[in-house]
């Protein structure tokens, strides 16, 4: 029997009580002898019969723990003589309003741990990078019928020069067009799921397809920045930036070999901004400074001789120099990339594909998802793209060398200028 059952027998006893004493009080309106008053007085009070039958009851009733607490604890408020002699004088009208009394019940008497548990379907898992290299790139979709990226990279070559009066110049200027291309690369991945998880956990399985979306947005942006595809090997993977989107940091193109007293990260970010003006003769724009977040780390702790801090970035956005910084795990430590994202081309087949297959045989799913693109910076545009594989290096090579000591080992001094000669 349920707590419901019991409540509903326990008020039907005391109902049964409750008539018996209303009988009882009839008769005592009735001329009865001395003694059979005295007798049914002694029923009301006593209400042995309705306080009985509840505790024989309880001997035989069989609950859970959390209403075995609540009935033995109701059995006791019911027996205790306060109950009792309250009871007595609402029925003899000696009061207007029965007393307020409680029953205690704690949550250790309960062992249903599940119906007290409230339920929260979020998901908490490791994050993805963000995509930074991705949401910098100029999206363009490959049409339908089209499985290869071609473009056309050109060479000219400028003969402009002086001439003589009714002469005919010799030597002409000269261009030149070679096509490119890039096959499409493939990304996939799948996850198989039974028909009981989608059925009873369906929080689950959409929990899964989305993060495989986003593992597969995040492993775009690592191979924007690392892809290894290459010309050479005619692979058909994504072709990263650092090594066949950008060109290498020379403090020489930079003009600054040797140049920058006590160089810091900051001086190495506009020396790369130096090369891409110089070597791309101004077609490029900088707009971007990609380093890995303990890079960042180092160059607001940069300081001076005298221990003061030399470069002190703002909190929120970093700027050097008029570029914003973005921090990524997805470069290296001790890398860096100074950027004119508008050079970047990130060409996809579509949107990521997710597809569900039914595998009737084990009475499952199988969730595919997949995606085609690739990444693409021209020859001429990798000039705009500075890569710098390793910070330490590179301001070796743009900071003055230490001076060395001098040391004074003969002096004399001038009688007449009275200056000290060595």
């Amino acid at each position: 029997m349920d707590f419901k059952e019991f409540a509903a027998e326990l008020k039907a006893k005391i109902e049964a009580s409750e008539a018996k004493i209303k009988e009882l009080e009839a008769k005592l309106a009735d001329k009865v002898s001395v003694e059979e008053k005295s007798a049914i007085e002694e029923q009301i009070k006593n209400l042995d019969l309705t306080a009985q039958e509840f505790k024989n009851e309880l001997k035989t009733v069989k609950t859970d723990k959390v209403n075995k607490g609540f009935i033995e604890n109701f059995s006791e408020l019911v027996h205790s003589d306060n109950f009792k002699s309250q009871l007595k004088e609402v029925l003899e009208g000696k009061r207007a309003k029965s007393e307020k009394f409680e029953v205690k019940i704690a949550t250790s008497d309960a062992t249903n741990p599940v119906l007290r548990t409230t339920g929260n379907t979020n998901v908490y898992s490791a994050a993805f990078e963000p995509n930074v290299f991705m949401s910098k790139a100029n999206m363009f979709t490959v049409p339908a019928d089209k499985n290869r990226i071609v473009w056309l990279n050109g060479s000219f070559t400028d003969n402009t020069g002086y001439v003589d009066e009714a002469t005919a110049g010799s030597t002409a200027n000269a261009g030149t067009i070679a096509e490119a291309y890039r096959e499409l690369a493939k990304l996939h991945s799948f996850v198989p799921f039974s028909a009981e998880t989608a059925s009873d956990m369906s929080y689950f399985v959409n929990w899964v397809r989305n993060k495989s979306i986003e593992a597969i947005n995040s492993k775009i942006d690592t191979l924007i920045y690392s892809g290894a595809g290459n010309d050479s090997t005619a692979t058909k993977e994504i072709y990263g930036l650092k090594t066949q989107g950008s060109t290498a940091f020379s403090a020489s193109t930079a003009g600054l070999a040797d140049a920058i007293e006590n160089a810091t990260i900051a001086d190495l970010v506009r020396a790369c901004v130096a090369q891409i003006r110089i070597g791309g003769k101004g077609a490029f724009t900088p707009n971007a400074v990609f380093m890995h977040p303990a890079d960042v780390a180092k160059l607001n702790s940069a300081k001076n001789k005298a221990g003061d801090y030399i470069q002190v970035m703002p909190t929120g956005q970093y700027f050097i120099y008029g570029l914003p910084v973005y921090e990524t795990a997805n470069i290296a430590a001790g890398e860096l990339l100074v950027s004119d994202t508008s050079t970047w081309q990130l060409y996809q087949k579509g949107a990521i594909e997710v597809e569900i297959d039914r595998a009737a045989s084990t009475d499952s799913y199988v969730l595919y998802l997949r995606w085609r693109g690739n990444f693409v910076v021209s020859t001429e545009d990798k000039k705009g793209n500075i890569y710098v594989s390793s910070i330490s290096t590179a301001l070796a090579a743009i900071g003055v060398a230490t001076p060395l000591d001098v040391h004074i080992t003969n002096t004399t001094l001038d009688p007449v200028n009275t200056k000290e000669v060595v």
